[in-house]
């Protein structure tokens, strides 16, 4: 159990204190863009950098539990690096903001209803994406203000949501063995008729190159 980094063809975990980094459930590690790592677990959002070869990566806290606690947080999810000080998390089944000094919380009353939001992205133009089983949505940080996009109905639950962008900054989301892609504010849904395996995807991932790369259940990629 831990967060684990791939150096010299070894798996070496990352250390908080002389002990492994354990992650929430189904939490996403984010990278800010001065090299900075995020990682979730049930207590706490850990910091780390990638250290020489042979020196071991120690972890600092990014949020401590003293803060969480005092805010009301009881439980975790993703965290996302919206820049190098903004962090974006699941808390509780709400959407919370961190910049190093003051913790809020996105709730109902800006646009968000509860959901277990676990799938965290930034797009291409700075909005942060965020997705639960049951619910997805676009929160502007600057407005804190979330506006909902929810996936098709017969197909809105999924257990393992994933986000990613085309080549050409459109967003898309697994939906079972399907995607969807948002056009112009619409959903589109490509399945198995376009080419699609027809198993369940749990991963997208698309690469600098941009194209998409797709995680199946049971089938690899």
């Amino acid at each position: 159990d831990g967060t684990f980094i791939l150096r010299g063809g070894r798996f070496e975990p990352v250390l908080f204190r002389g002990e492994p980094v354990r992650v929430s459930p189904g939490s996403r590690i984010s990278r800010a863009p001065n090299g900075v790592m995020y990682v979730a677990t049930e207590s706490a959002i850990f910091a780390f950098r990638v250290s020489a070869g042979g020196v071991p990566v120690q972890a600092e806290y990014a949020v401590q539990p003293a803060v969480l606690k005092s805010n009301g947080v009881a439980s975790l999810q993703s965290v996302l690096a919206f820049d190098n000080v903004l962090l974006v998390f699941g808390c509780d089944d709400n959407v919370c903001s961190w910049d190093g000094v003051r913790l809020a919380r996105l709730t109902k009353k800006d646009g968000l209803p509860p959901d277990n939001w676990s799938c965290l992205h930034r797009d291409l133009e700075g909005n942060v994406w965020v997705r639960g089983p049951h619910h997805l949505a676009r929160y502007n940080p600057a407005r804190r203000r979330a506006t909902l996009l929810d996936l098709p109905v017969t197909s809105r639950k999924v257990m393992e949501p994933a986000l990613s962008e085309d080549h050409q900054g459109r967003l898309i989301a697994n939906v079972g063995a399907n995607l969807a892609r948002l056009e112009h504010g619409a959903w589109r849904l490509i399945t198995p008729r376009n080419g699609l395996s027809g198993a369940t995807i749990t991963v997208l991932l698309t690469d600098s190159e941009g194209s998409l790369w797709l995680g199946s259940l049971g089938h690899g990629t």
